[in-house]
């Protein structure tokens, strides 16, 4: 039967590295916020905050997604819109596109205000 050299060497094990922010409040409790865009929010809009643990900043947004869509609908012709039984619903994406670029920074800032610092940064 063939044997096996022990001495092979295997390639190292490469981390994968998110890069984000680590914040640590006064009891030692570390939460982790990516950096870069979230396309989640594009889809589930304010939602993410809500799994955060960030209930107002969930319910300003949702109240930002809702006034949005009846702004646009009011400047739209909502006689023609209703005739045609069809509102654009597209008009809810465009606050969620914001939040795809600064929902993390909106994050980072929000667990400021909860008494969080930065204890690390990932780059």
């Amino acid at each position: 039967s063939p044997t096996q050299p022990t001495n092979v060497e295997h390639p190292p094990t490469i981390e994968p590295v998110v890069k984000g922010v680590t914040l640590v409040n006064n009891a030692g409790k570390e939460k982790f916020v990516k950096d870069g865009n979230n396309w989640v929010a594009l889809v589930f809009g304010p939602f993410p905050f809500l799994f955060r643990g960030l209930p107002k900043e969930f319910l300003l947004w949702s109240a930002i997604v809702v006034a949005n869509y009846f702004f646009w609908v009011h400047l739209l012709d909502v006689q023609r819109l209703l005739a045609t039984n069809r509102l654009p619903s597209e008009l809810f994406v465009l606050p969620n596109l914001y939040l795809v670029f600064h929902i993390n920074k909106i994050t980072i800032a929000a667990y400021s205000k909860k008494g969080y610092t930065i204890a690390k940064i990932q780059s």
